[in-house]
């Protein structure tokens, strides 16, 4: 929620109605899982449209890859 959405940590709290510290925790954990994880960040960087190179990828990139 926090780095895809963009929402503050007291956001999140809000939302799903939890401390913001424990906010921090569980996102921490996750990025934790993501850099280990390399299975779990190519899933992350396709939802985000980042190439393996943590490049952004254009709009014909995703054109061509769809038409592939």
């Amino acid at each position: 929620m926090c780095d895809i959405q963009g929402m503050s940590y007291a956001e999140i709290q809000q939302s799903l109605d939890m401390s913001e510290s424990q906010v921090k925790v569980y996102l921490h954990r996750s990025r934790r899982k993501l850099r280990e994880n390399s299975v779990l960040r190519q899933i992350f960087d396709s939802y985000n449209g980042v190439n393996s190179n943590n490049e952004s990828k254009t709009s014909s990139d995703v054109q061509k890859a769809s038409s592939d």
